[in-house]
């Protein structure tokens, strides 16, 4: 486990990280909330009731371009733009 710890870039022992967590998440539950059970879930959610609606064919179409999505929703409204380095 230390060794492992230690490769991911970590310099303090695993014990303080575990409570420098924990104290991070008792602090911020209304956020950690949100984004499991808003984002996460209500997402997951609505993608069942589409899926209802559309044929496989067109699902597996609307998913596969999800990174296509993600790449030009955050160009429109984040105006990132693409990088040549990998």
């Amino acid at each position: 486990g230390a060794l492992l710890w230690s490769f991911a870039g970590h310099s303090g022992s695993l014990s303080s990280t575990i409570s420098d967590f924990t104290t991070t998440a008792s602090e911020n539950l209304l956020p950690l909330f949100y984004l499991g059970g808003v984002t996460t879930a209500l997402a997951n959610f609505l993608q069942t009731i589409g899926q209802r609606e559309v044929s496989a064919e067109k699902a597996s179409l609307i998913y596969a371009l999800d990174p296509v999505w993600g790449a030009v929703f955050a160009n429109l409204l984040l105006g990132e733009v693409r990088s040549e380095e990998v």
